[in-house]
């Protein structure tokens, strides 16, 4: 029980740190703004002259042909602006003062972890809430079996993914300049755990393969089993989404486990 206090205390002191620095929440801002107006621009343009009760449909194909960029935005922003979180402590002098407490390296970097995702599904959640508001208000109803699966099944394992790969990777800098510099870089490496821009077409020489370099299994997942899916991307199985999860997972273990023993050999915390 003391761990779990301890772990809460770290989790709420970032989560307070990262609403006052505002780059988590800036960063997540961005990327769901940026989609959600993609969406809504489309949707709008679509509808015009149209009943409302075709706006489910309308929405949920503008959604389709929008969500490749949320896939990139979130992998290539969140890992920068969740570089510096732990890299702060150190150049502010805060991880003094920690190791003068009763604490671990695994219970600060749980509470790091914690504070950030805290940060991200707070801002997320208002502009998910914002989407959904300005979707009924402007266009008309939503497909919310839709929303909720693309949300559980991709869009919210990104956002975690891309937010805590981030704080682990830059656990071992000094400066927030160098985490941001480091950042750059993981968000430039994101797409090759979640199998992004790595999926060919099924005839080369028919698609070109720049048309799939937007294409991810599981939200394509999502999207066939509502018929919103080009006739030229290839069907994707439960199979093919389980093996991109589990290379994702299995990535994100290295690196956490790569920041634990860092903290512990050249911290001894």
């Amino acid at each position: 029980m003391k761990t779990l206090w301890q772990i809460f205390a770290i989790a709420r002191t970032e989560f307070r740190f990262g609403l006052r620095r505002g780059w988590p929440v800036v960063g997540t801002a961005a990327v769901g703004l940026v989609v959600s107006a993609g969406t809504l621009y489309l949707a709008f343009l679509n509808m015009e002259d149209m009943p409302r009760k075709y706006a489910a449909e309308v929405g949920a194909s503008a959604l389709a042909m929008a969500w490749p960029a949320f896939q990139w935005l979130a992998l290539g922003v969140l890992p920068i602006v969740t570089a510096p979180t732990i890299p702060a402590d150190r150049q502010f002098g805060i991880d003094e003062l920690l190791r003068s407490t009763p604490l671990t390296g695994t219970i600060y970097l749980a509470g790091k972890v914690l504070g950030v995702i805290a940060a991200m599904l707070l801002t997320a959640t208002v502009a998910f809430a914002l989407h959904i508001l300005l979707h009924l208000t402007l266009i008309g109803p939503i497909n919310l079996a839709l929303y909720l699966e693309l949300t559980l099944l991709n869009g919210l394992p990104l956002l975690l993914w891309a937010s805590v790969i981030g704080v682990l990777v830059a656990s071992a800098l000094r400066t927030r300049r160098a985490a941001i510099f480091v950042g750059i870089l993981v968000g430039a490496l994101s797409p090759y755990p979640w199998a992004l821009a790595f999926r060919p077409p099924p005839d080369v020489n028919y698609v070109p393969y720049t048309s799939m370099l937007s294409r991810q299994a599981a939200s394509d997942f999502v999207f066939q089993r509502y018929d919103l899916l080009s006739f030229w991307v290839p069907q994707v199985t439960v199979g093919q989404v389980a093996q991109v999860f589990t290379l994702a997972l299995l990535t994100l273990l290295v690196v956490a486990i790569a920041a634990r023993l860092w903290l512990l050999q050249k911290e001894s915390f």
